[in-house]
C-alpha cells in the first residue's frame, strides 16, 4: 500500500496534499509508539521522515529541507546496518553518519541514504541566493497538469492497484 501512495502522490503531483498526510502520520506515530511493534516503529518513522523530505523536495521548499533533515538528524538515532568494509568504500563521507560500530556491523543514520540529496539542495539553495536563474532546477509544478489530467492520472493509478490486488477500492 506504501508503494501506492508514493506513486500516486509523484504521479499527480500531490505534493502538498503528500506533506500534510506526512506530518500528519509523523505526528501520530511519534505520540503513539505503543500502536506499533518495536519492530514496526522505527521503520515507519524513517519511511514517513523521508516521505516528508521528499515531498518538501519536490515542492522546492529548499530552506525548509534542509532544516528538516538536521532536525531529523540531531533529534532521532535511527539506524540501518552497513558491513564494516562500508567505510572503507565509502571514505570520511559516512563518518558523521555513523551512530556506533561493533566487530562486524557500523550502524548508520538512515539520513545517510539522502546525503547525496541533501548536498544537492545545499547547492540548488546557494544559486538561489546568489541570485542565479534556477528555473531549470525545479520541480513539475501541480498547476502544470489540468484537472482532467490530475483526474485520469489517478484512475490509472487506481486500475493498477486493481490489477495487482482486485480487493483494491
Amino acid at each position: 500500500m506504501w508503494n501506492y501512495l508514493l506513486q500516486a502522490m509523484g504521479y499527480t503531483r500531490s505534493y502538498e496534499e503528500g506533506l500534510e498526510g506526512g506530518l500528519l502520520l509523523v505526528k501520530f506515530t511519534e505520540e503513539n509508539p505503543d500502536k506499533l511493534t518495536s519492530k514496526e516503529y522505527e521503520p515507519n518513522l524513517m519511511k514517513l521522515y523521508g516521505f516528508v523530505l521528499r515531498m518538501l523536495d519536490k515542492l522546492d521548499r529548499w530552506e525548509e529541507y534542509l532544516e528538516v533533515w538536521e532536525s531529523i538528524f540531531i533529534n532521532t538515532k535511527l539506524e540501518l546496518t552497513y558491513v564494516k568494509d562500508a567505510r572503507k568504500f565509502h571514505g570520511s563521507q559516512m563518518e558523521p553518519f555513523i551512530i556506533r560500530e561493533d566487530a562486524n556491523t557500523l550502524y548508520v543514520h538512515f539520513l545517510w541514504g539522502t546525503h547525496y540529496r541533501k548536498a544537492l539542495i545545499e547547492r540548488k539553495l546557494a544559486k538561489k541566493r546568489m541570485g542565479k536563474r534556477i528555473g531549470n532546477l525545479l520541480h513539475a509544478s501541480p498547476a502544470e497538469l489540468t484537472g482532467a489530467e490530475r483526474k485520469r492520472r489517478v484512475r490509472h493509478i487506481m486500475e493498477i492497484a486493481r490489477t495487482i490486488n482486485p480487493n483494491f477500492r
